[in-house]
């Protein structure tokens, strides 16, 4: 899996591509997303697009962002879940956790708002 970071302002945006599975690849994932956020950061953006897979691996290292995004008052959502990793997320709740959306731009208006 690959990880491509992006700034908008206060907010970061994180585009996984590929298969996020096993926990090293959820573990880097997790750490490359926490040294992404900085201290004036108020929202991150985690745009799935690429990303074709996800195992119970990669659904933890999200879990631990979330905490960690509610526990420093920022917002997080999830935007453009291909079927099948829409289909993880709502199978195993996820999706009560955290804000999914459809596109990068409904994302973007969230986290504005």
């Amino acid at each position: 899996m690959e990880l491509t970071i992006e700034r908008d302002g206060g907010t970061v945006i994180a585009r996984p591509n590929g298969r996020l599975e096993g926990l090293q690849g959820a573990s880097k994932f997790q750490k490359a997303l926490e040294k992404s956020i900085g201290p004036d950061d108020h929202a991150l953006i985690l745009d799935m697009e690429a990303l074709t897979y996800i195992s119970s691996a990669g659904l933890r290292a999200v879990a631990i962002m979330i905490n960690r995004t509610k526990a420093a008052d920022m917002g997080f959502v999830l935007c453009s879940l291909s079927k099948s990793v829409n289909d993880v997320f709502t199978t195993s709740g996820f999706n009560r956790l955290v804000q999914v959306v459809d596109t990068l731009e409904d994302a973007r208006w969230t986290v504005a708002a």
